[in-house]
């Protein structure tokens, strides 16, 4: 696949095409050379040449009369070398997201799994010191499987998965090795969010939110 301008390699810092201020500002940069320095300098050369041949003068070429149209084939190429770009800064750091993905699917499993399985986060109204300070304030507390300790289990369990969430812009570009660490990386952050009422205890609000889901899959099944 040939180009009017080399697309960067992989060095290119990830922010320049994924940052979507960066990446607009760049493929405006690469919008305004391949217009001046390319398509322009090729335009004039093909009118100079067609007056040469006709052994006429040769008129300053009409660029404002023909911008609309140079801009457009610049801009739509501007576009293609920098979706060429994303790929190029996805495959050069591979190896650093398979190692990170790796290492973060580890310590959710560590995380995540009880003796029974996957656990729970359940989420309970708590009363809880006040931001400023002063008394205390009635919250929603979000919890892995018991309070009060669950709470900094469920605390570690989003610092772990914030750790790839600058991977979330790449997927689109990862290869099948990277897809299927991303797929099993999804499933481990995914979790059943239970609501518990006061005075209802974890094992109830459990057994209530699966008969209203089995209540709604008669019902849909119907």
């Amino acid at each position: 696949m040939s180009f009017l301008i080399q697309p960067a390699s992989g060095d290119l810092s990830p922010s320049v095409v994924f940052d979507e201020g960066c990446r607009e500002s760049r493929i405006r940069e690469l919008t305004d050379k391949i217009l001046y320095c390319i398509l322009q300098q090729r335009e004039e050369k093909a009118w100079a040449l067609e007056h040469k041949k006709r052994f006429e003068n040769i008129p300053t070429y009409p660029l404002q009369e023909n911008y609309a149209r140079l801009y457009e084939e610049a801009h739509k190429e501007a576009v293609r070398i920098v979706e060429q770009e994303r790929k190029n800064v996805v495959e050069a750091r591979t190896n650093y997201i398979k190692t990170t993905l790796n290492l973060i699917i580890r310590r959710l499993r560590l995380l995540t799994f009880t003796e029974h399985g996957k656990g729970k986060v359940y989420v309970e109204k708590k009363l809880v010191p006040a931001y400023d300070g002063y008394g205390y304030d009635e919250r929603d507390i979000p919890y892995f499987e018991k309070y009060p300790e669950g709470e900094e289990r469920f605390q570690q369990i989003n610092a772990a998965i914030s750790r790839v969430s600058e991977f979330r812009d790449y997927v689109e570009y990862f290869s099948d090795d990277l897809n299927a660490l991303w797929k099993e990386f999804s499933d481990l952050e995914s979790f059943e969010f239970i609501r518990v009422e006061k005075g209802q205890n974890n094992a109830a609000a459990t057994e209530e939110t699966a008969k209203t889901e089995k209540t709604e899959e008669t019902a849909a099944e119907n």
